[in-house]
């Protein structure tokens, strides 16, 4: 199937106001849902000018295939200076594979496979990778009491984490695998394994689906099953919790969307204008959009102009301050976060204070 792009430029007229030239494009690749964060950040980091954001269409799962169509496009343009995306570790790796070898950046806001960066010297994200996320489960898992399972997703995501989980809890843990594309007909089979282990916890090291079709069946079998999801599952759908399905799960976030402060309100007051939750996804990517437009608007004039400027930040040059906060990329080109506890209550999701999970 032929892939189509498009350009959208945001609304007005290139000035001194924004000194990023016509030419220099920012390619994004990010889930539909977080597409309006992407646009908004443009506007926001260059409102007295224009910028140029070609989207490339996906899915919502972002199978390989799709990363490997929009990464070959984007490769081979020469106005294309840097690219916002992939949503997911899978899909980012298969396209910096190409990025790499064209010498153009990839700025990814939630990969957190260890194999990112080591593609090579433009890979760069804004998260840390699954190492800081698997210990920080093993803590939580260890303070806990009961037996517990790992579910995780059989792809880069999925397998990277587990085996980061394992050398942080010192052993292999119990694991059942699964596959990103489970449909409803494999539902069953995959609960009836979970259900076999007899847990009192499981350890979700996946995305949203297929845990909104399996949560009701093991809860059903198993009461009073306490959950604790990796950072895959910050969604929307989950945080909303409109219909209190998902009360009382736990999950790891990258960023706090509920964090005080100026800068982080003033998105979340944007978002919600544009009818869209405030979730972890939609402020890294805004955060990327606004970091690549910086990077344009402050003079960098090519692909390795761009990777230059993203490794000054911090060092020549100040952070890049954003709406999760500063921006300052370590030695695997990673921003070094600790991260955060989540719950769902009856009124919705809460971050839990660091100091109650040491």
């Amino acid at each position: 199937m032929k892939t189509l792009y498009w350009t959208t430029v945001i609304a007005g007229v290139l000035t001194a106001g924004c000194r990023a030239e016509p030419r220099a494009h920012i390619g994004v690749v990010v889930s539909g849902s977080v597409e309006t964060a992407a646009r908004i950040a443009a506007e926001d980091y260059c409102e007295d000018g224009v910028i140029a954001l070609r989207f490339s269409p996906v899915s919502g799962a972002q199978p390989v295939q799709e990363a490997v169509a929009a990464a070959d496009h984007y490769a081979d343009d020469p106005d294309i200076w840097i690219v916002v995306g992939h949503a997911n570790s899978g899909a980012s790796i298969a396209a910096a594979r190409i990025y790499e070898p064209a010498g153009l950046p990839q700025l990814a806001p939630t990969t957190t496979a260890p194999a990112y960066s080591e593609v090579g010297e433009n890979m760069f994200r804004l998260v840390p990778d699954d190492r800081v996320q698997a210990r920080f489960l093993a803590r939580i898992i260890q303070r806990d009491t009961g037996a517990f399972v790992v579910a995780y997703v059989n792809d880069d995501y999925g397998r990277a984490l587990l085996a980061e989980l394992g050398r942080a809890l010192g052993a292999a843990p119990p694991s059942i695998a699964f596959s990103d594309n489970v449909d409803a007909d494999d539902v069953a089979p995959l609960a009836d394994h979970i259900i076999s282990a007899s847990p009192r916890r499981l350890v979700w090291l996946g995305r949203m689906y297929p845990l909104s079709e399996l949560l009701p069946r093991l809860r059903q079998s198993i009461p009073g099953l306490q959950l604790i999801g990796s950072d895959g599952i910050d969604a929307p759908r989950l945080t909303t919790n409109t219909d209190g399905e998902y009360t009382g799960v736990r999950f790891v976030r990258m960023v706090d969307p509920t964090a005080p402060g100026e800068a982080i309100e003033r998105v979340r007051t944007r978002l919600t204008t544009a009818g869209m939750a405030t979730g972890g996804e939609a402020l890294l990517v805004y955060d990327a959009v606004g970091l690549a437009c910086q990077a344009l608007a402050d003079g960098a004039r090519s692909r390795s102009a761009v990777r230059s400027y993203l490794n000054s930040l911090g060092h020549k040059r100040e952070a890049f301050t954003g709406a999760t906060g500063a921006v300052v990329f370590d030695s695997t080109h990673s921003v070094p976060r600790e991260p955060y506890l989540g719950v769902i209550t009856t009124a919705g999701s809460v971050t839990l204070p660091r100091d109650s999970i040491r």
